[in-house]
């Protein structure tokens, strides 16, 4: 078997694998641990595992629509979202916008831990490019 076949074999395993992972049907911790073991893509993360957790008690409980007030539905949205990521908008004419968008984008997605370092950091960074840009502005206006 050549590189590509044993890749393209892989993959293919590794699709079929995640499939089963994911069969509701398949309710076996021996079985999903195997697969999770001899494939580590499959194994969820902490936060993911949490999420499907709340989101089973929440369908298991038995007290109707709503539960503390909130209805299921909301609490079921609500959970969806957890964990998903902002997208950085790229289509901005400077480069401080760009950085303003990156910055913003990874705040809101956790890339970084939220201390002085890091504004420091940031707004060093950023002030680089706003003075880049105006310099820029600058000479743009003597021409």
């Amino acid at each position: 078997m050549t590189q590509e076949e044993k890749a393209k074999a892989y993959d293919e395993a590794i699709k079929r694998a995640r499939e089963k992972s994911n069969d509701e049907h398949i309710t076996s911790p021996f079985l999903k641990s195997l697969l999770e073991d001899i494939f580590p893509e499959l194994k969820e993360n902490k936060d993911e595992k949490i999420k499907k957790t709340l989101i089973n008690l929440v369908k298991s409980d038995g007290t109707g629509y709503y539960i503390n007030q909130i209805h299921k539905d909301d609490i079921f949205a609500w959970l969806e979202n957890q964990g998903k990521k902002v997208d950085v908008i790229e289509n901005f004419d400077t480069e401080f916008e760009k950085q303003v968008s990156h910055l913003f984008a990874s705040v809101l997605n956790k890339d970084y831990e939220y201390t002085e370092g890091f504004v420091k950091w940031v707004s060093n960074n950023l002030l680089g490019y706003a003075k880049y840009e105006i310099e820029k502005q600058g000479r743009q206006m003597r021409k």
